[in-house]
Formats: C-alpha cells, structure tokens, sequence
C-alpha cells in the first residue's frame, strides 16, 4: 500500500512516470522504517518487492526508475540500482550499482502529478479531482 504522506517528491514523480508508462502494471511504493531507523521505500509491482532491500529514494534518470542506496554527506550524488527499464519492464538482470547526479533527476512530473480539473457539460463549474489510481 502507498502511503503519499511518506514519500518523497522524487519517488512520487517515479511512481507517476511508471503508472503513465504501464498503467496496468500496478506499481506502487511502500515506506518503512528499517531496524536502523532509516526511512527507507520499496517498489512494488503488482504487490510484489521488484527488490528484497529497500531504498533512501526512487528516481526517474534518464527515463529509468532507479532505486538510491547511497548518497554523498551533501546529498547531491547517488549510487543505486536500475529498478525499471526505459520501457517500464524490471530490470531483473543487472545489478551493477549506477551513480546518479541528483540534480538531474526528475522532482515533479507536471502532465501526471498535476491535478487533472473536469469541467461539467455546460463547462461551467470547474474542480479538482486527485488523478485516478490504478485498482491493480
């Protein structure tokens, strides 16, 4: 189960990516705290941990989703591993660690994190409704 008051900008602009890309493939992340007392998050698909360990943070870099075990004291680079594909398909073979710049990595997704407005028939009454979840 996702928990959005939990999760970072950048993992909710992963989460975004991924629904846009593979809209039934149900991805959803879960926060947790570790042993250590991290806060940490797990990607799911379809209710099942793409990973056994969890994650710092969830990024989308270079159209991949990748999850951040490791950043600098100054929290401006990241070394992690490719969760998910260009494509939207795990990445269940590579698990070579990739350095990520956190400064290139996507915060806010505006076509899918923005709210979407629905306008009535007679287009004159206007509201904001949360964007739909995926039942998967």
């Amino acid at each position: 189960m996702t928990n959005n008051q939990r999760l970072s900008p950048r993992t909710v602009a992963a989460l975004n990516h991924l629904r846009r890309l593979k809209p039934l493939d149900g991805y959803a992340a879960e926060s947790y705290i570790s042993l250590s007392g991290k806060p940490l998050v797990q990607l799911k698909r379809r209710n099942v941990p793409l990973k056994d360990e969890g994650f710092l943070d969830l990024v989308v870099h270079n159209s991949r989703v990748i999850g951040i075990q490791i950043l600098t004291s100054s929290g401006n680079v990241g070394r992690g591993l490719i969760l998910v594909n260009e494509d939207g398909t795990p990445c269940a073979t590579d698990d070579s660690p990739i350095t990520v710049n956190m400064a290139d990595v996507a915060t806010t997704n505006n076509s899918a994190a923005a709210s979407f407005t629905r306008r009535s028939s007679s287009g004159a009454a206007a509201y904001n409704a949360p964007p739909p979840t995926n039942p998967l």
